[in-house]
């Protein structure tokens, strides 16, 4: 929530019983309303930068392959981005942009094997996500907790949040998470030693990429 400061400086004139013409009274407040209007707007635009920028680099590692040299410094670096974006966005209210970047931080984590934290920050972006009824966002964080279990092979526990993603992503017409997710739940099924459901689920995804 933005905070609201009163400016006192204007006011002890008053308090000496000096003469202070009413459009002084009125334009000091706009003036203070219209900073803080300015100050709000340059605080979004450099909160979805270092978003945007930690994107960008989390995504060339994967781009690049784990195997490039400097990945897990760009990692390193995606977080940095993501953890001064994310005071700016609650700064701003902004709850989309919060939760996006608390599962940005939370994917990193995941990636760096930190997975305490990535299931702490994954857990937060997904509650938000709920409270303001995001569906895609819910999905799309959901699909990533599941992966996180895949990861250390807590299988059930990644089929449960994948089977969660999966009608989600259904609902609002997002293709592309799901194959993602059938993908996902059918590697769970590999895993499992399941193969006859891993193949009807990777099955499903094949028409879709069509």
């Amino acid at each position: 929530m933005a905070r609201c400061w009163v400016n006192f400086v204007g006011v002890a004139p008053l308090l000496l019983g000096m003469m202070v013409s009413v459009p002084q009274m009125v334009v000091a407040p706009l003036v203070l309303a219209q900073s803080s209007q300015t100050n709000q707007s340059s605080q979004a635009t450099e909160a979805q930068r270092l978003y945007e920028e930690g994107e960008r680099l989390y995504q060339q590692v994967f781009m690049g392959g784990w195997a490039r040299q400097g990945a897990r410094e760009s990692l390193e670096q995606a977080l940095a981005k993501f953890q001064q974006a994310l005071p700016l966005f609650r700064a701003n209210g902004n709850r989309n942009g919060e939760a996006d970047n608390l599962e940005g931080i939370g994917r990193v984590y995941d990636s760096l094997g930190q997975t305490e934290q990535a299931f702490d920050y994954l857990q937060q972006a997904l509650a938000i996500w709920r409270e303001v009824g995001n569906r895609k966002g819910e999905a799309i964080t959901l699909n990533n907790i599941g992966h996180v279990y895949l990861r250390i092979g807590e299988l059930q526990q990644a089929l449960n949040f994948h089977q969660q993603a999966l009608p989600i992503f259904r609902e609002v017409g997002d293709r592309r998470g799901e194959i993602e997710t059938l993908d996902n739940i059918g590697n769970v099924y590999i895993g499992i030693g399941q193969r006859q459901q891993a193949l009807n689920f990777h099955q499903q995804a094949l028409p879709i990429c069509r």
